[in-house]
């Protein structure tokens, strides 16, 4: 292949796909657009990069080869250093070896002679002589045909060694090989038992399996009787053995040792990888962590590396004697490649260029090369790193002056000689072999292009279109941009916006607008330029919108204006609502359902390219030898892309096909004899195998509609095995219909064969020109005589072309609908078995629109008549202007020709209930490869016809309102889809999915087909997850693609690795969605390319693991003991558990106890001795006293009384339907009878897959025994799909069951019901959940007390009454805080074949949202210390028993009945609404309830009748869904004065992260972490931290290192170092993936910030010093009150700040400043006419020079500094001091008012000191007012001061009406805290009527208006406390007595105003207390602060 030329194709497929689809009828937004994505920097594509490797170099040969089994070549020098260390000559002990070398370096090798030389030397002895461990059975399998070949082509060999392959054998065991063959190992599990090979390959389960069963036993029985006979075990991709894997791994191996007896340092490991840890410290990383996993020393030593030759080594002709020759321009214009160019056209030609013999041949070619400087200089340049294109030439260019003097550009030819000159060099470079055989390229050449999604798109709101990506959306001054929309019926695009109706703007979000969209909001608008001269974006007449709109729309901020300025743009905006919903229609043609937001994703891109790379004429090979793996990050992931980009190849095959027949006929034909040709010549030609010709016919046309309807097997005969001739017509007719499409419904619709230029239609003139004739006498007589016959020519050419590319074609499909009711029923030929592979049309699918002639309403057919006008009538005006434009005539006109069309068998008219409609006879339309392009003149409209066309010249623009005419267009480009169809391949794609849940024997037969591709329809595409990562060689394979960006730089080498083994030329391509972590990678594609790698780690003393593993060794020595009478059994179904109780003695379990009790002393000290002192002494003594006090044994039992129970409930179950059925005496053949046994079949069918389950995998499960796919017990799928019968079939349809197993913490979203699981070709729907154990004293259905303001949560029957025993709330006692907790262990999912089959029906997989609810609960007796920094404060606690509980609330939208836990408010209470006898599961009840085809109940359900009515009883349980696990943490107590905003907090939580991973020197991401709040009761509020915590049940013993100041220091300091040091900075980024980002915090990426972590990392370092132990817990850290001080203070300004940037618009603006080394603020206020600038300054002294008596420090000063009116700033200082200063003071409760810290009463004097100056006031704020400030509910932002209209209307108004008010502003009344009290104060302190503003506020507070009303006398004796004063009758001086008079514990409040003028008199009068309630505290500082302005 050419990989760099088919690069470009893979491009250039790309754009050609979204001209297609996006074809703008604005050429000026047209070119916007795609100028856009093809832009370099800010486009979809990046690259190409390039990579040329240098070959291995080989060992020199002068050391003596130690092999007797050696190669047959020279080695390599890094295998022949294998061979060194692993070799047994002369009894030389084999050492431990890692091999650490690039993808195809022959590591395989270097173990593989090692190994077979010893089995050799040892070959009289029978039994295992080497282990080789594989993580992946398709690795094992692919490695197992290697080892087969090495030995088979060895005389020495065969016949003597032998190897097995010991993998799963899957549900279908099949016959597997017994003995060695050329290609095979023995496979046969019986007699790789009975005779044990030399060479045991396996996975770490099997070895498991091995060690444990009975039946296993005789696989080690010579190994028992010579211990030291097993010498090697080979972990091959050593570093997927990562975290809870490595550890398992680990204690496999020991486990290994153990049962063989093997004796210490006997055994030699060998490890290979491809991609183990670069960078500093990474032998000493790796070593350490082999000799962890092995249990085995590993020295540097132990390290083998590659071996490359350099340049001067592989060029060995001299530097100076290198041929500098360069090709002319003429050359290289001339040597370009062509149009549709093979490869063997075009490397003829480059050899040609380069002065080379055309036939020279690849070896020699190779040696011509060499001689060439720049080949040199190109792989020089291009081996050291992998290279851009653009840096490769720039490179060369440096070190090659005659490459330099070439232009940069070429006018003529409009090329790059340079870049010529690069991609000519590497194609033949991918010609040339480096061995006369052709098997070695003679350099690896690997190509990579990156592509983006394009999601996210957005359009500037400018006057010249513009586009922008959602990502990097334009500053707060910059063009606003929201998503553009697209009509695939006419190419209008515009904006889409959202307008809210109280709101006059258009809203900023974009992602509230695909809200709105995608949930047909009424408030949608389709949004476009507005001019009076040019109507292209108005409305069309049909188009009848609920809403138009023509604001001038500002740019910025799209507020609305009735004006225009600069920055406006004049918008119009139309939406058309009905029923409350917006309906998505065109205003610019009235086509439904036709909008789309621009865009395409992944999947459709993939599929793009998969295809364009699968017809390739650039890849010399056939069709049989192509192939593409793609990889995903996910199982779900895999299945969806394959299915996919199966179904969505179908039309592109169709058309290349079509394209071949129409070629092959070579002139004009008609649509009809087209058919004819198109099916006989694919018919005998349809398989490239030559095979079976009408078989592969089917196969490659078999529509993609029909899948998992039908499928082309269902139609074979079972007896004949063959297909009907019925069939076979009705697939023909199905062929027709598509033809007919492609010329028709669906020509204009994407990359047509028609829009590609490719062929093209016209109609016969002559019968034109004779209808003409025909009617001419008719238009005389009604006054149409000026309608001349080639007007009328052009007139009907339009016509005719509109209503077929409308659809309006006569087809068989289309009678029954024509001659019918027109409806849906009868074009899908329903219960119709006349047709049943018709095209099938759904309720909002476009329909192929007939023409009739009468009116129409119902929108199904096009119409000819109006009574205004219509696009018929609109056409026939443009077409003949002289003519009178009367609708009468013009209807009459097209009766009258559409009845001659019929007469002249051009059209078909029938007759339906509505009367007539028409359709265009296919053998009138004519098809040509020879193609001729008409483009209107006047806009972008373009039709193809073909040649010999010559009516369409001057025919008018099919636009509706569009004047222009049809021009021909002589410099049409060059379309690339046109090429691509007319290739000489256009395979079909036949793809699949490949994932560690295929069956192994799914799994094989997959691989095989892909690798050999046997037959027409074998896989050429796969799609996979890691499982084909690592190390197997796909032979062919020459193209990977990456659909998402992968986690790693190590997966990623180990993907792109597949690709080009064998040729050594790949094509990479990296997709990149629109996803954070994806677009990081896009920008920076050598940051995943030439990433780090980090080493994995292993965790020896992870609890559960090590009890799990522990409990295997027990197994492992009692089958050892007496395998004849100590047996696991096979099946569950032997347990007979229906009989068999668990307490009986002959049980197996308590045999297997009975041994473990009586050799348990022996057994602990052999598992101690093994770890060889790296356990912890503790854990073994846990694992001991589990067994002496029984927990051991109970937890065993307890899995089998499980079993039973599910049994019987299965048994009752089946015998409920049968009941049923008898009681309501259900025939046969009743519907509902047949249904029940269906259902009974699945209950039968679930028993059965239970009792086919092997007990050893049930106990692994259940985690008794060791899971090496999840440390934490999963949970189970089991899924049924039930296909049904489609008319025409031959076959009954297969049903198929699938058991899934995922982890715990996955299942709990993806396993939810009302989920949909992609798996293995289908969407499973979970419908249900396993309620067989909701009952009984193990029961998985709980009842749980939980609190609504804090995560606790505890079984009900355990919870303290009372308030939450850990925040105190008073919701934990309320009788609706508890409920049912369902324990997700096993899930149901029951489908049919149809709904299931996966296809192209959506680019993304189908996801349900959660809310997921985590709780931790931390056992107080296992806190094994607090250390702390008390100044910052930060600190740190060590837990070592944690429960961690996640909780799926479910995803109903709640109704009435919802409630609130862990401050997850809105809850809907139902969760998931389950029925307790069936498990039907859903969280929507309300969907249910409202759609017909829902139910409550599986069929067979004895309650199916009953429906759920809001409220669980004895049918229907409401339980919410949980996880939980036990394990050990670190609790971090965030450094509370710079959390602020959860920004810094997950900026925080990055830097752990980086430096747990520079810590460990790895990457243990078994360590998670959580943010956690806890109530603090000393300060009366929640304390925030971090929790980091082991994800392996039990821990791991990682955390507990941690827990040591001098450690976690260490761990800060490491952070701190790379955060502070990282090189992003200085290339313009503020974080990268050396720092603070990862694939795990993607989605919070806009909150992390490296400079900011610098400045909080290092704050935490510099304090290290500081360090405590602390006694009273880490909540102690948080008590002292001056924490909650300086919170508060940052709490304030952050409030402050985020209050003014919302209301920028309003004139707030707020920002900071350094001065003198701190941050002042400056805070901006909008005021009358003008705007007033406060300066703030923290931490001022005030005293005597400010005429302060006492002395105090501020919090905050607040001191006007400019003023602003009418646009002038105002310098008269008398002016500015007018506005009084004010002294802020942030007081926390703690700190200032308790019982510890009592400094309200000196505050208060202070403060009193500061009021009596005549120019500062002061104003005191608490915790709450800054609480009820930043409030987002306006509900929770008021305080007791606001005045609550409905409560005091009545005063409100009285003061209304009195004339002091009018003269107010009355700004006070509506302020609703102390915050907005202090910022109007700001806004008005200047003001003289301040005081009345107080007044009219307090006098506000009356609900009895005027009731207490006193003379000034009487006010002054009230005031000074006198009792009786007299009341008097209001009137003007009167003083009203406020409300908000007042007396508690703290003070007495007296508050009166005078009513004419609001004169405010008051007495606020403090106690004196030593104890003060906090709510009285926080009262009397808002009066106060208030009323002594």
């Amino acid at each position: 292949m050419l990989p760099l030329q088919q690069a470009y194709e893979v491009k250039q497929s790309i754009i050609e796909y979204l001209k297609a689809t996006f074809s703008f009828k604005e050429k000026v937004v047209s070119d916007a657009f795609y100028n856009f994505i093809e832009d370099p920097k800010e486009g979809i594509f990046k690259g190409p990069y390039v990579s040329l490797k240098l070959p291995f170099e080989t060992s020199q040969g002068t050391e003596e080869m130690p092999l007797e089994i050696a190669p047959n070549f020279p080695p390599y020098k890094h295998q022949f250093e294998a061979f060194k260390r692993l070799h047994t000559k002369d009894n030389h002990k084999p050492e431990p070896t890692l091999l650490t070398t690039g993808t195809g370096s022959g590591k395989t090798e270097s173990f593989l002679f090692p190994i077979l030389d010893y089995c050799y030397k040892n070959r009289n002895e029978r039994g295992i002589k080497v282990i080789i461990l594989y993580p992946m059975n398709a690795l094992a399998t692919d490695q197992a045909k290697r080892l087969a070949e090495a030995i088979h082509v060895d005389e020495r060999l065969r016949g003597t060694v032998t190897a097995g392959l010991f993998i799963g054998e899957g549900k279908d065991k099949g016959k597997f090989p017994k003995n060695m063959g050329e290609t095979h190992v023995i496979e046969n599990r019986d007699e790789i038992v009975s005779n044990p090979p030399d060479i045991l390959l396996t996975n770490f389960k099997m070895l498991d399996y091995g060690l444990m069963r009975h039946n296993f036993h005789s696989l080690w029985s010579h190994n028992f009787d010579n211990p030291e006979l097993l010498r090697f075990l080979v972990l091959d991709e050593l570093h997927t053995y990562d975290g809870a894997q490595g550890t398992d791994v680990a204690n496999l191996i020991r486990r290994l040792k153990l049962k063989l007896n093997t004796p210490k340092g006997h055994l030699c490991p060998v490890g290979t990888s491809a991609t183990i840890g670069k960078g500093e410290d990474s032998v000493k990383l790796l070593t350490k962590y082999a000799s962890d996993v092995f249990g085995e020393k590993f020295t540097p030593e132990s390290v083998i590396i590659e071996h490359r030759l350099n340049s001067d080594q592989f060029f060995t002709v001299p530097e100076n004697d290198l041929d500098a020759f360069i090709p002319r321009l003429v050359g290289l214009q001339q040597s370009r490649m062509g149009i549709n160019e093979n490869y063997d056209d075009y490397i003829s030609r480059q050899k040609k260029l380069w002065q080379l013999p055309e036939n020279i041949d690849a070896f020699n070619l190779s040696s011509e090369l060499k001689k060439l400087k720049v080949v040199k200089d190109i792989s020089k340049v291009a081996s050291d790193s992998i290279i851009s294109i653009a840096d490769l030439i720039a490179k060369v260019e440096a070190i090659n002056p005659e490459f330099k003097k070439l232009p940069d550009y070429e006018a003529e030819g409009d090329f790059s000689p340079k870049e010529e000159i690069i991609t000519s060099i590497l194609a033949l470079v991918a010609e040339a072999k480096s061995d006369e055989k052709g098997r070695f390229p003679f350099l690896f050449l690997q190509i990579q292009i990156w592509v983006r999604e394009m999601s996210g798109l957005l359009r500037e709101f400018n006057k010249e279109p513009k586009f922008t990506w959602r990502d990097k959306i334009a500053g707060k001054d910059e063009n606003a941009a929201l998503p553009p929309y697209f009509c695939r019926e006419c190419g209008a695009s515009g904006w889409l916006a959202v307008k809210h109706d109280n709101r006059n703007q258009f809203e900023l979000d974009p992602l509230e607008v695909y809200e709105y969209y995608f949930s047909n909001h009424k408030n949608i608008y389709f949004t476009n330029t507005y001019s009076i001269d040019n109507q292209a974006h108005h409305k069309i007449e049909e188009y009848e919108p609920s809403t138009t709109i023509t604001p001038f729309v500002h740019k910025v901020d799209l507020k609305h204006f009735d004006e225009t300025t600069d920055q406006r743009m004049h918008m119009i905006a139309y939406r058309k609502v009905k029923e409350k919903k917006n309906i998505h229609t065109c205003p610019e043609c009235n086509s439904v359902n036709d909008m789309s937001i621009i865009g395409t994703r992944i999947a459709t891109l993939n599929s793009v390219s998969v295809s364009q790379v699968l017809s390739s004429d650039l890849d010399e090979r056939g069709e049989k030898y192509r192939k593409v793996l793609a990889f995903t990050n996910g199982v779900q992931d895999a299945a969806h892309q394959a299915g996919f980009v199966e179904a969505r190849n179908y039309r592109f095959t169709f058309r290349a096909s079509l394209q071949k027949v129409i070629n092959q006929i070579g002139k004009p034909v008609d649509l009809e004899t087209l058919k004819d040709e198109f099916i006989k010549y694919w018919k005998t030609n349809a398989d490239p195998q030559e095979v079976n010709h009408l078989e592969a016919y089917f196969y490659r046309f078999f529509p993609s509609d029909y899948i998992g309807k039908a499928q082309v097997e269902d139609y074979r005969n079972p007896n004949t095995n063959s297909f009907s001739k019925a069939f076979e017509k009705e697939f023909d007719t199905r062929i027709h219909w598509e033809i007919l499409s492609e010329f028709g419904y669906n020509a204009s619709i994407g990359r047509t064969l028609e829009k590609t230029g490719s062929s093209a239609v016209s109609f016969n003139k002559s019968l034109f020109a004779t209808t003409y004739d025909q009617i001419k006498d008719w238009l005389e007589k009604n006054n149409l005589e000026t309608i001349e016959k080639e007007q009328f020519i052009n007139f009907l050419n339009g016509i005719l072309h509109r209503m077929r590319i409308r659809g309006a074609m006569d087809h068989e499909f289309l009678t029954k609908f024509r001659t019918k009711d027109l409806k849906l029923w009868d074009l899908n030929w329903m219960r119709d078995s006349r047709h049943y592979l018709n095209k099938n049309f759904g309720q909002r699918s476009r329909l192929p629109k007939l023409v009739c002639n009468n009116p129409q309403t119902r929108g199904v057919l096009d119409t000819t008549f109006a009574k205004t006008s219509n696009w018929y009538h609109a056409y026939f005006t443009k077409n003949f202007q002289m003519a009178p434009g009367n609708n009468a005539i013009i209807n009459e006109f097209y009766e009258i020709l559409f009845d001659q069309l019929t007469s002249n068998e051009l059209l078909s008219q029938q007759d339906s209930k509505d009367g007539g409609n028409y359709a265009i006879l296919p053998e009138n339309i004519l098809v040509s490869n020879k193609v001729a392009n008409y483009q209107c003149n006047t806009c972008s409209s373009t039709l193809h016809v073909t040649e010999e066309d010559e009516m369409t010249s001057n025919t008018s623009c099919l636009g509706y309102r569009c004047s222009g005419h049809y021009e021909k267009s002589e410099s049409e480009k060059l379309n690339y889809y046109n090429l691509v169809y007319n290739r000489t391949k256009s395979p079909r794609i036949y793809a699949a999915e490949h994932t560690g849940v295929l069956e192994r024997k799914d799994r094989e037969n997959t691989e095989y087909d892909f690798k050999q591709r046997p037959k027409y329809n074998s896989l050429n595409t796969l799609v996979a997850t890691s499982t084909l990562e690592m190390g197997i060689d796909v032979g062919s394979l020459n193209t990977a693609i990456n659909t998402s960006v992968p986690p790693l730089p190590s997966n990623f080498l180990q993907r792109v690795g597949r690709a080009g083994r064998s040729s050594g030329t790949a094509l990479i391509e990296n997709f990149a969605q629109n996803k954070a972590h994806d677009l990081f990678y896009f920008e920076e594609p050598l940051e995943m390319m030439e990433g780090d790698i980090a080493t994995p780690g292993c965790f020896l003393n992870a609890k559960d693991i090590l009890v799990r593993h522990f409990t295997a060794y027990c197994f492992d020595s009692w089958t050892k003991e007496d395998p004849e009478r100590n047996q696991i059994p096979g099946l569950i179904k032997t347990l007979n558990l229906l009989k068999t109780k668990t307490t009986d003695t002959a049980f197996f379990i308590n045999q297997f106890l009975d041994f473990v009790f009586e050799n348990q002393k022996e057994l602990f000290a052999a598992f101690v001795k093994v770890y060889d002192g790296q356990i912890e002494t503790d854990l073994m003594e846990s694992i001991k006293s589990s067994l002496k006090q029984g927990a051991f044994q109970q937890k065993l039992l307890g899995v089998f009384e499980d079993l039973r129970e599910e049994f019987f409930f299965l048994i009752k179950k089946e015998k409920e339907i049968e009941e049923y059925i008898k009681e309501k005496g259900l025939g046969k053949e009743d519907d509902e009878r047949k249904l029940l046994e269906q259902e009974k079949k699945s209950l039968w069918q679930l028993k059965k897959s239970i009792e086919l389950r092997q007990v050893i995998e049930h106990l692994t499960n259940e985690g008794i025994l060791p899971n090496y796919a999840f440390p934490e017990t999963g949970v189970t799928l089991s899924a049924h799909v039930y296909g049904f019968k489609p008319d025409g079939a031959e076959q009954e349809p297969v049903n198929k069951s699938y058991e899934i197993v995922r982890s715990a913490a996955g299942a709990l979203k993806e396993y939810a019901p009302d989920n949909f699981f992609y798996s293995q070709g289908n969407k499973l729907e979970i419908t249900g959940l396993n309620t067989y154990d909701w009952s009984g004293q193990k029961s998985s259905l709980t009842t749980m007390r939980f609190c609504s303001n804090c995560d606790h949560l505890e079984e009900d029957v355990k919870a303290e009454k009372g308030s939450c025993p850990k925040c105190d709330h008073e919701s934990w006692n309320s009788a609706s805080n508890k409920h049912k907790f369902a324990r997700l262990q096993a899930v149901k999912s029951i489908n049919s074949r149809h709904k299931s089959a996966l296809n192209d029906a959506k680019d993304d997989r189908e996801q349900k949202n959660y809310r997921v609810s985590t709780h931790f609960n931390f056992n107080p007796n296992t806190i094994e210390g607090t250390w702390g920094m008390t100044k910052i404060p930060f600190g740190i606690e060590y837990v070592k028993d944690v429960e961690l509980t996640q909780v799926n609330l479910g995803a109903g939208v709640p109704h009435s009945n919802h409630l609130t836990i862990n401050q997850h408010e809105e809850v809907a209470r139902h969760g998931f609404v389950t029925c307790k006898h069936c498990g039907k599961s859903t969280s929507k009840p309300r969907e249910v309830q409202q759609f017909d085809n829902k139910k409550f109940h599986y069929g067979y359900c004895k309650h199916k009748e009953e429906q759920y009515n809001n409220v669980p009883n004895d049918i229907f349980e409401e339980v919410f869904l949980y996880r939980s696990v036990r394990t050990e943490a670190i609790k971090i107590i965030l450094p509370v004065q710079e959390f602020l905003n959860e920004a810094t907090q997950q900026m925080f939580k990055a830097g752990l992260q980086l430096g747990l991973k520079k810590y460990y020197k790895g990457n243990p991401d078994h360590v998670a972490f959580d943010f956690y709040s806890e109530y603090n009761k000393a300060n009366d509020r929640f304390d925030r931290y971090l929790v980091m915590y082991d994800t392996v049940p039990g821990g791991t013993g990682y955390l507990q290192k941690l827990f040591d100041p001098k450690e976690f220091t260490i761990l800060l300091e490491e952070a701190y170092k790379t955060i502070k040091n990282c090189a992003c900075q200085h290339s313009g980024k503020d974080g990268c993936y050396r720092c603070i980002l990862s694939y795990g915090n993607q989605y919070i990426r806009e909150d992390l910030s490296r400079e900011s972590a610098e400045d909080l990392f290092g704050k935490i370092v510099r304090s290290a010093k500081d360090w405590e132990e602390i006694n009273q817990g880490i909540s102690s850290l948080t008590k002292n009150g001056m924490i909650e001080e300086s919170e508060l203070e940052l709490k304030f300004r952050y409030s402050l700040e985020k209050y003014a940037n919302k209301r920028e618009d309003e004139g707030y603006l707020f920002k900071e400043q350094k001065e003198n080394g701190i941050y002042v603020y400056f805070l901006t206020l909008p005021i009358k006419n003008g705007k007033i600038t406060y300066k703030i300054t923290p931490q001022l002294n005030l005293g005597e020079v400010h005429g302060v008596s006492e002395d105090t420090r501020t919090d905050f000063y607040i001191k006007c500094i400019q003023l602003e009116r009418n646009g002038e700033i105002i310098e008269d200082v008398d002016e500015l001091m007018a506005f009084k200063e004010v002294a802020i003071y942030l007081d926390g409760y703690t700190y200032h008012a308790s019982e510890k810290h009592m400094r309200f009463y000196k505050d208060l004097a202070i403060r009193d000191a500061i009021n009596a100056t005549p120019n500062i006031k002061s104003w005191s704020l608490s915790w709450s007012d800054v609480l009820i400030f930043e409030a987002e509910n306006e509900e929770n932002q008021i305080d007791e001061l606001f005045v609550n209209k409905n409560r005091y209307n009545k005063s409100i108004k009285k003061l209304k009406r009195i004339p002091a008010a009018t003269k107010l502003d009355a700004g006070l009344i509506e302020t609703k805290n102390s915050i907005e009290r202090l910022l109007w104060y700001l806004q008005n302190s200047n003001s003289s009527k301040t005081t009345s503003e107080i007044g009219l506020l307090a006098l506000s507070f009356q609900e009895e208006f005027g009731a207490k009303a006193y003379s000034s006398t009487s006010t002054e004796k009230l005031l000074k406390g006198e009792l009786n004063v007299e009341i008097e009758q209001p009137n003007g001086d009167s003083y009203l007595l406020s409300d908000l008079t007042q007396a508690n514990e703290l003070f007495k409040l007296k508050v009166l105003a005078r009513l004419k003028d609001f004169d405010v008199l008051s007495k606020l009068e403090p106690q004196q207390l030593s104890k003060i309630n906090k709510e009285e505290w926080e009262i009397f500082l808002r009066l106060y602060s208030i009323l002594e302005l």
